[in-house]
């Protein structure tokens, strides 16, 4: 395996999937996101867990990666927030998923689901996400943790 930074782009839902599955338990900062609405964009800057270079084998000591990524939506009309105090610039986010809503028109909105109930709703024309990675991995112990994980 390579530490080649990681690009994808995303324009249909099930795009869509493939990264947020990459962007699963990543962690971000409310002053990490940003919508500029003059050019419809939305961006969101990702500490990401890279589950592409775990082999799911835990190790007493084992080693795992995380990247500095940028999450970016363009055709973006709309932002709104649920569950999130975006005055609290500092506070850590740890996004669980993104996807479209399933009551949602096809393409017409785009929700980042975060750990303890927040969210990001975004209203797009069309999806137009792209992920990229920046800058080289650096070391972590710790490997994110879910209730449904069976090998811990």
């Amino acid at each position: 395996m390579t530490d080649e930074p990681l690009k994808l782009s995303a324009r249909d839902t099930e795009d869509l999937s493939v990264v947020s599955t990459m962007v699963q338990d990543a962690l971000t900062r409310t002053g990490d996101m940003v919508f500029h609405q003059r050019e419809r964009r939305f961006l969101v800057l990702l500490d990401r867990f890279m589950w592409e270079r775990d082999d799911g084998e835990p190790v007493d000591g084992k080693l795992y990666r995380r990247v500095r990524s940028i999450l970016h939506f363009d055709d973006v009309l709309g932002v709104k927030t649920r569950n999130l105090d975006m005055n609290a610039r500092e506070e850590v986010l740890e996004l669980l998923a993104m996807g479209v809503p399933g009551t949602s028109e096809p393409a017409s909105r785009v929700e980042l689901v975060f750990a303890g109930g927040g969210a990001v709703r975004l209203d797009v024309d069309c999806i137009e996400c792209r992920l990229t990675d920046q800058g080289r991995p650096w070391v972590t112990r710790r490997r994110p943790r879910h209730a449904v994980d069976t090998a811990n």
